[in-house]
């Protein structure tokens, strides 16, 4: 076959073409090459530079917690110090006084011997009596000598029983409160281990006994009678019965064949101890009285408005007068009439307000609005003659008092929603959030130091000038300079943390102008708790009319859980008042804060009456 010399040479030109092409492509694999050796070597500088940058952020991070470790240490063994001295002062001052209690007492045991002890006459006289058996009081004995050589004679037993009747009158010290406390005698005869002896001091052994109360129906006989009028009378007769009207007043309610001290004790079921009917039913079921639902409701509402119409209004003028409230807020449900639609049960507020200075709280409902209204309506005075102090959250309610309709109303902010909106925040900005709520802490230790040294109002006051103020002007620096950087602000709940301290600063900062109000709203929020748990347990209340006399009693419970008043015997003594006419003063003794001190002047001058 013979090869066209045209096809050769075609041929040897694409072999010519294909090795250029190919020598191109090898010089570009080439290059490629290099430009990846040189990448690789970029590379290995950036991450050589990248972890000398992280060792010295490490460095840093080590050197500035280091830096406030030492500083807390510090601040802490002063004041470790500080406590230990007044500690010591303490211990001095209470040595000295129990030295001068012991010699006073030495002195007063010793001048009661020398004027009621017997004489020597006397002694033998009664050593050598007629008809005790001395061999039978030996064999009673367990063969441990007497701590002394003379014979108790029958007198002296009668003063020890009567010395230990009344020490059983004497109540511990503590928080426990009993109705009666009964102190045992020590067994004289007592049988130690050989070898033994008795330490100094005397303790106590105590075991808490439950005596159940009881459930009595007092039953009176009484007899119907008609009375016939006159034929020109507009009836023609009168019924009536010959029960006598005071054993009617022994029940406070009418229509109610509770005593005051039963409805009382349903009461204190209900909003002391957060009860729902169900539950009270049952209890009055297992004692005996059986009471149908609808009417142990009305019994409930019959009582509150006893109450209310007894002390509300004394209870309202009462709770205005102070120059010091922490107020707040919350959900409850209530069963609302909407008409044509029937009820419906919805979320309506609850106003909260604690007269921190009277030690009362008062839960307000107001058609369950949450708007200005109802601080207006509470504090109802002139506006421009008002002047307290008010502490509350950041809610734009509490704006009102900004205005120069109120000048002499000062709002104080709450630091533990500052806080939290941080505590919020940790997890999404940690380094920023833990430098701020590290120094809102700085704050809360500076009010403990104040509680623990005992300052009062202007003690505190410099106090907070000389060491809280360099500490808000530090957080102010820090919220600052956070709002301006672009990069922390991007996250959306540490601006919020920012945006709420920024906007609350004028209400936060009022701290610094009082020693009164505290930095916190805590203790308004605690008053609250009732209030929920009743709801969790109720569930909801039927009606709005309902809401404002659960608001009242709440009231009451409260404010004596604040003034340490026994809420059942509280109760009591309201509802055997219930149908008495009382004057201004003495309503305002039934109040929960003057109630102790009031009680036992009514007691005195007979006013308890009732039973």
């Amino acid at each position: 076959m013979k090869t066209n010399r045209a096809d050769i040479e075609f041929y040897r030109e694409m072999m010519e073409h294909f090795q250029a092409e190919s020598a191109s492509k090898s010089a570009q694999v080439r290059a490629m090459q290099d430009e990846i050796a040189a990448l690789r070597r970029e590379n290995s500088v950036a991450k050589e530079s990248h972890r000398e940058d992280m060792e010295l952020l490490r460095q840093s991070h080590r050197e500035d917690i280091e830096r406030l470790r030492k500083s807390h240490t510090e601040e802490l063994e002063k004041m470790r110090l500080s406590f230990e001295k007044r500690l010591d002062r303490m211990a001095e001052a209470n040595a000295g006084l129990a030295a001068q209690l012991g010699d006073a007492l030495a002195s007063g045991k010793l001048a009661r011997a020398k004027k009621y002890a017997r004489s020597s006459e006397q002694r033998n006289l009664l050593n050598n009596r007629k008809g005790v058996n001395r061999t039978e009081e030996e064999n009673d004995s367990d063969g441990t000598p007497p701590a002394d050589s003379g014979c108790q004679s029958a007198d002296d037993a009668k003063n020890t029983k009567s010395r230990s009747k009344v020490r059983a009158k004497v109540k511990p010290e503590g928080k426990a409160r009993f109705d009666e406390v009964v102190e045992h005698p020590m067994e004289e005869n007592m049988v130690l281990p050989k070898g033994a002896r008795l330490l100094p001091g005397e303790m106590w052994f105590e075991v808490i006994e439950y005596i159940p109360g009881r459930t009595v129906c007092h039953r009176y006989p009484y007899r119907r009678y008609i009375l016939e009028l006159p034929e020109d009378a507009d009836k023609e007769a009168v019924f009536g019965d010959t029960l006598p009207s005071g054993i009617r007043a022994r029940c406070p309610v009418d229509g109610c064949m509770l005593s005051a001290s039963m409805i009382a004790f349903i009461m204190t079921q209900k909003y002391a101890y957060h009860l729902p009917q169900k539950r009270v039913r049952m209890m009055l079921r297992d004692m005996g009285a059986h009471i149908p639902r609808t009417t142990l409701n009305r019994f409930y509402m019959q009582g509150a408005d006893a109450l209310l119409a007894m002390l509300g209004e004394t209870f309202r003028e009462e709770m205005r007068k102070g120059g010091y409230f922490m107020i707040d807020e919350t959900l409850q449900t209530v069963g609302v009439d909407n008409g044509e639609l029937g009820r419906r049960y919805l979320n309506r507020y609850l106003w909260e307000f604690y007269n921190r200075e009277k030690g009362l709280v008062e839960y307000v409902y107001e058609d369950g609005s949450r708007g200005q209204s109802v601080l207006k309506s509470f504090f109802d005075s002139d506006p421009e003659t008002l002047e307290m102090l008010i502490s509350c959250d950041g809610y734009n309610a509490y704006r009102l008092f900004d205005t120069e309709e109120y000048p002499g109303v000062t709002v104080v902010g709450c630091w533990t929603h500052a806080r939290r909106n941080f505590i919020d925040a940790l997890p999404s900005c940690r380094k920023p959030c833990e430098e701020m709520i590290s120094m809102i802490g700085s704050l809360f230790e500076n009010e403990a130091v104040c509680e623990e040294l005992g300052f009062k109002e202007d003690g505190r006051l410099a106090y907070r000038n000389k060491r809280t103020k360099p500490v808000l002007d530090t957080i102010k620096a820090a919220a600052d300079r956070m709002w301006n950087d672009p990069g922390l602000m991007a996250v959306g709940l540490l601006k919020k943390a920012v945006g709420y301290l920024r906007n609350q600063w004028d209400h936060l900062s009022n701290i610094l102008k009082s020693g009164v109000p505290e930095i916190s709203n805590n203790l308004s929020e605690q008053r609250v708790k009732p209030i929920k748990l009743s709801l969790k347990n109720c569930l909801n209340i039927g009606s709005e009319e309902a809401a404002k006399k659960h608001a009242f009693m709440h009231s009451l419970t409260e404010s004596c859980r604040l003034c340490s008043v026994n809420i059942a015997d509280y109760f009591t003594n309201l509802f055997r008042h219930a149908r008495s006419t009382l004057s201004s003063d003495d309503l305002r003794g039934m109040l929960p804060n003057h109630y102790s001190a009031k009680c036992l002047n009514l007691l005195a001058s007979n006013i308890f009456l009732m039973t």
